[in-house]
């Protein structure tokens, strides 16, 4: 929540310049020593251990084995810090597990314990299992400071040590052997409401740090043996929430840098797909590209496929973004449009008969009692339609510090159905967990709400009973008493889609497949113009014999023409499809785009076959690395040539691969004639491997498009 206190933000620059020594948590005199340990699934035999020390490690390392005596396997990963903080943070991958196996693993240092984990259950394992979830878990102690909360609501210890006296992380020591991960959708520590306590406020950016500090600490003896998968809230944008002021916050200290620090490397990305239908697995490797952890991604385990969301940025008026409600400035963290079309397709991916249920975690709920300031409606537009089209099960969500759970509900109308196998997801809140700014009262219900819990510190679980029961509780941290308990029924088809939702760019299973591509890869870049090598939404349908379909197909293709200095776009239909651009003309042999000084035959022959054939071109013919590299020169050539923007490009795999000359100033694209040299390529490189130069582009590109 944001308290909207001017005075807090009284001359923190200037304070800071007499800062005193925080409250920090003592320092190891062995500085390898490991503190702040957490662990992650990561793959599907894979989990991640995350961990950090006082000094920066050369060869990060994990020696790990199914004996607590025989760690006989070694991973190793990298080490690295921000401008404030006082630790660096280490990440490594333990891969090639066995699925559903005890390990024992030791952080490589002269100081460190063997610590064990329970390795991920493969996609498909119909074994039970309970997921745990706490939302706005904050820290106590010297620096912890209570805003809103009854003091007899609170810990009173002033610090907390290892010996979890905090409710809710106490709770989750006492049952962890009862469930086997942890969710965490958003704030996380609180630190940026150190500058709410007036002890603090001298300590500047050193409080902030002393406060993540000591919540990671107090987490470790739980994170470091049960997975702990978060995603972002606004408690992790800056150093502190207060409206237009996140400026003043120090280089380390703004725009998500410790959350990413700290989960960038240990989050997994989108599993590829364990399902046998080839549309599932299309939809499924374009998730994978397009998934941004720890933004948003997605993960598998047994019967369930969770996705993580960010409903902070990255989406049309998201509330931390550059025009959003918080006004923080913070993102984005994708190219336009990239989460919503991750969650497309990573939806639209998953195969039922292998894992029936659908949970997504965000941080933003758009369903709470309390009236309408404790909603997020913006999120609700970009996500609700989407949860209900491809049948998300349950909506976890917090940011309100209460427990809340509803009927599923679509567009605040409840499902007629209720419990029993309803089409709309159902949605729970579950942000009592704990955190120096106190519990929100309960409020206002809301019609669709059957509980709310404000007396007292909760937490909610998900227990998978089998590909039909799904079962919902909330406990009362301190004592364990389950507050309310559901049971959720419903029963899976193959691919879940709910008929007549609105309109997306992917189509229902057993069709042929439409799907979002890659982000932008490389520029061309010329004093007077820019060219950039482009991955953008493909409306081919994919069929099953893997060849794209041409013949009335959805053929979009986004061309927009600068002239005067403004984008202009001009709409042509054809077979029923609107489709956007200049001279779009279609043939018996499918579609081929015109434009005067740049003729079709110039264009098929740089590309070594038809654009767009009425048969389709069969994508296991073509030679990605050749045809990338004629994109390359093409964009040269367009841009030199043409006063306007044309794309061109073919679809590999439902992957659009293609140029987009990019408009530099306001007077349209000049510089006819010219050519981008080799050293004025810039890769932007995606966060799934990072390309230096043309070669390791093509080498990426080339080894995702076969596999």
């Amino acid at each position: 929540m944001v308290y909207n206190i001017p005075s807090a933000a009284w001359g923190l620059s200037v304070l800071a310049a007499c800062a005193r020594a925080a409250n920090f948590p003592p320092t190891p005199s062995d500085k390898t020593t490991p503190v702040q340990q957490r662990i992650a699934v990561n793959g599907a035999n894979s989990m991640s251990v995350g961990w950090n020390t006082f000094e920066q490690l050369d060869k990060p390392c994990v020696n790990y084995g199914t004996s607590p005596d025989k760690l006989t396997s070694q991973a190793c990963g990298t080490s690295v810090t921000y401008d404030t903080a006082r630790t660096y943070s280490n990440a490594a991958s333990l891969t090639g597990l066995t699925p559903a196996t005890t390990y024992y693993y030791k952080i490589v240092s002269t100081n460190s314990t063997v610590e064990h984990f329970l390795s991920p259950r493969l996609p498909g394992d119909t074994t039970p299992f309970q997921m745990n979830i706490v939302i706005d878990l904050g820290v106590y102690g010297v620096d912890g400071y209570t805003i809103g909360m009854d003091m007899s609501k609170r810990d009173t210890i002033p610090t907390i040590q290892p010996s979890l006296n905090h409710t809710t992380i106490g709770a989750l020591a006492e049952t962890i052997n009862d469930y086997e991960f942890i969710i965490h959708p958003g704030d996380l520590a609180y630190a940026d409401d150190w500058v709410y306590n007036a002890a603090n406020i001298l300590d500047s950016h050193q409080a902030y740090e002393a406060i993540l500090e000591e919540f990671y600490n107090q987490l470790a003896p739980i994170a470091a043996r049960k997975p702990y998968l978060a995603s972002p809230g606004n408690h992790e944008a800056a150093c502190e929430e207060i409206p237009y002021t996140s400026a003043l916050c120090p280089s380390g200290q703004h725009n998500f840098t410790d959350f990413m620090n700290r989960f960038g490397r240990t989050m997994p990305s989108a599993f590829a797909s364990t399902s046998s239908n080839s549309d599932a697995k299309i939809s499924a490797n374009t998730a994978r590209q397009l998934a941004n952890p720890p933004f948003w991604y997605s993960f598998e385990y047994g019967m369930a496929h969770v996705v993580m969301i960010d409903t902070e940025t990255d989406f049309p008026n998201a509330p931390d973004s550059q025009s959003g409600s918080a006004h923080l400035g913070a993102g984005p963290f994708g190219s336009l449009g990239q989460q919503l079309a991750f969650l497309e397709a990573d939806l639209a991916s998953v195969d039922r008969t292998v894992t029936p249920w659908v949970v997504v975690g965000g941080h933003r709920p758009w369903y709470s009692t309390g009236g309408s300031g404790n909603i997020c409606s913006p999120c609700q537009k970009a996500f609700e339609p989407l949860f209900y089209k491809y049948g998300v099960d349950v909506g976890i969500f917090g940011h309100v510090h209460n427990s809340q759970r509803f009927l599923p509900v679509n567009n605040s109308v409840a499902d007629p159905a209720g419990m029993q196998n309803p089409k709309s997801p159902m949605y729970i809140v579950a942000g009592g967990p704990g955190n120096v700014e106190g519990l929100s009262a309960v409020g206002a219900n809301y019609s669709t709400n059957v509980f709310a819990y404000a007396d007292d510190f909760s937490y909610a679980s998900i227990t998978f009973q089998d590909s039909k029961h799904l079962k919902i509780d909330f406990y009362q941290s301190s004592t364990g008493r389950v507050l309310d308990s559901s049971v959720l029924y419903k029963e899976h088809a193959e691919q879940f889609l709910i008929a007549n939702a609105a309109d997306t760019v992917l189509a229902p299973a057993h069709a042929a497949v439409a799907v979002p591509c890659l982000v932008p890869l490389v520029q061309l870049v010329h004093e007077w113009w820019q060219v950039r090598v482009f991955c953008a939404p493909c409306l081919f349908r994919v069929g099953r014999n893997g060849l794209l379909e041409g013949k009335d197909a959805e053929i979009g293709i986004g061309i927009q023409a600068a002239a005067h200095g403004f984008a202009q776009k001009r709409r042509v239909r054809h077979h029923g499809h609107d489709l956007f651009g200049p001279r779009i003309q279609f043939g018996q042999d499918g579609l081929r785009p015109r434009h005067e000084g740049l003729p079709v035959e110039g264009i098929e022959q740089r590309l070594g076959c038809r654009l767009f054939g009425e048969d389709g071109i069969d994508v296991r013919k073509v030679d990605v690395r050749e045809l990338l590299g004629h994109l390359v020169d093409l964009g040269a050539h367009v841009a030199g040539v043409v006063r306007g923007l044309l794309p061109a490009g073919v679809c590999l795999k439902g992957h659009a691969v293609g140029l987009q000359p990019v408009q530099r100033g306001h007077g349209g694209l000049e510089g006819a004639g010219h050519r981008a040299d080799d050293d004025q390529i810039r890769v932007e490189a995606a966060r799934q491997g990072g390309a230096q130069d043309l070669a390791q582009l093509f080498a990426l590109l080339e080894a995702e498009l076969r596999e």
